[in-house]
C-alpha cells in the first residue's frame, strides 16, 4: 500500500491529465481547431519549464504540446539568443558626402 501523500499526488496528477483532455476537447468544440495558438511569451515559458524535465518526464507530462515541439522552441530560443544579425556594434558609418569632401 502506498503512503497517503503519494496516493494523493497520483490522484491529483490523474485529475490534472483528465482536466487537460477536457479543455482540449472544449477548445476543439469552440473553435474547430486542434492547434492552440500560443503567444511567443507562452512558448518561451513552456520551453523553459520543459527544459528542466528529462525526456521520459516530457513524454509523460506534456499533454497540450508535444515534447518535440518544446525542444524545437528551445532551439529557436537558443538561436535567437546567439543571433547577432540585429545587433549593430561598433562605430557608426560616416555619410558618403563626408568621404568626398
Amino acid at each position: 500500500m502506498l503512503p497517503l501523500t503519494l496516493q494523493f499526488l497520483i490522484a491529483m496528477l490523474d485529475y490534472a491529465l483528465e482536466e487537460v483532455q477536457v479543455v482540449k476537447e472544449a477548445f476543439l468544440a469552440a473553435t474547430g481547431k486542434e492547434r492552440i495558438p500560443f503567444t511567443p511569451d507562452q512558448r518561451r515559458r513552456l520551453a523553459v519549464v520543459g527544459k528542466e524535465l528529462s525526456p521520459e518526464e516530457r513524454r509523460q507530462c506534456c499533454q497540450i504540446v508535444k515534447p518535440a515541439t518544446i525542444l524545437a522552441w528551445l532551439r529557436e530560443l537558443a538561436a535567437r539568443k546567439y543571433d547577432s544579425s540585429r545587433s549593430k556594434t561598433g562605430r557608426p558609418r560616416k555619410a558618403r558626402e563626408a568621404w568626398n569632401a
